[in-house]
């Protein structure tokens, strides 16, 4: 169950195939591991007969069990918080920020496939579009969530996945001439980036954000 209510997961249509298939074999069907009260709407959605998970209980002994029926006590009711949360890694590197024709260097300091968390910028509103440059390509659309004096939250546009060691990347890799041809300064992406870095320089916007020092006390 873990991540089916995240945009772009396909586990809804699988669970739905599921319990559909079992429904026509004329079994019952489990949910395991229903952590959210949004995982365990889809669920019931989707029509699965039983549900499993921290959503209603931590693992407890059989003997808990049968004292909690002998008091009158073994009710359980769905308790847990009202969306599930991606998984996050801690990481503290240095990336970059796209915002219109500049190129902003920030601190990742975590990273979940549906958004992060960033330093190093000031003066960022809330629903500010924005491209996460992750390097090598891996650049992310997002918007900006939340934001305090010297940190922005991040949603994704796009999740990224597992890149099988722990980590998060984007499915595809972008070139930054895809990039241009979407209207997007190549200078945006720095200088020394590609051939074409300093690309109409002259001509950039002034910058809508400040930039701070990354190696102050807090970034």
């Amino acid at each position: 169950m873990r991540g089916c209510t995240e945009n772009g997961d396909i586990n809804p249509a699988i669970i739905a195939a599921i319990v559909a298939l079992a429904k026509a074999l004329g079994m019952e069907t489990v949910a395991e591991g229903v952590e959210a009260m949004d995982e365990l709407a889809l669920v019931k959605e989707r029509g699965a007969d039983l549900v499993q998970g921290f959503i209603y209980s931590k693992p407890i002994t059989q003997g808990e069990v049968l004292a909690q029926f002998a008091e009158g006590s073994g009710v359980f009711r769905p308790s847990g918080p009202p969306r599930h949360r991606a998984e996050r890694i801690t990481i503290f590197r240095k990336v970059g920020l796209i915002h219109e024709d500049h190129y902003y260097d920030v601190i990742l300091r975590n990273l979940s496939k549906t958004g992060a968390r960033i330093n190093g910028l000031a003066g960022v509103p809330v629903g500010t579009d924005v491209v996460l440059d992750l390097g090598h390509g891996q650049l992310v659309v997002s918007k900006v969530v939340n934001a305090t004096e010297n940190s922005q939250g991040l949603k994704f546009e796009t999740s990224l996945i597992s890149d099988g060691s722990g980590g998060f990347m984007t499915r595809h890799r972008i070139s930054p001439y895809s990039l241009a041809e979407a209207g997007i300064p190549l200078a945006a992406l720095g200088a020394g980036a590609f051939p074409l870095a300093k690309w109409r320089e002259a001509n950039k916007s002034i910058p809508k954000f400040v930039q701070l020092e990354l190696s102050a006390p807090g970034l």
